[in-house]
């Protein structure tokens, strides 16, 4: 069975959907590169102001960003790494 996406492969997913670098994705949102990266290796989760931002910078529905999120809220509670 394969394994679910996660959050920061959906990021990545969506983020290249729009044609868009880390770089440019962070400017759009008001962060840096380096934030961008960390969020798409699983290293953190964005905060609900940018997760607001990344919504509209992305197009992306608010359902599917938000499952996205709580899933991987939920793996890291269950001692997952990778969110």
């Amino acid at each position: 069975m394969a394994e679910a996406e996660t959050f920061g492969q959906a990021l990545k997913r969506w983020r290249k959907r729009q044609l868009l670098t880390q770089a440019a994705l962070a400017a759009a949102v008001g962060t840096k590169q380096a934030v961008v990266g960390r969020w798409e290796v699983g290293l953190s989760l964005p905060s609900l102001t940018m997760q607001r931002r990344l919504i509209e910078a992305l197009q992306v529905d608010r359902e599917e960003f938000v499952n996205a999120v709580e899933a991987a809220e939920r793996a890291r509670a269950e001692g997952k790494a990778a969110v």
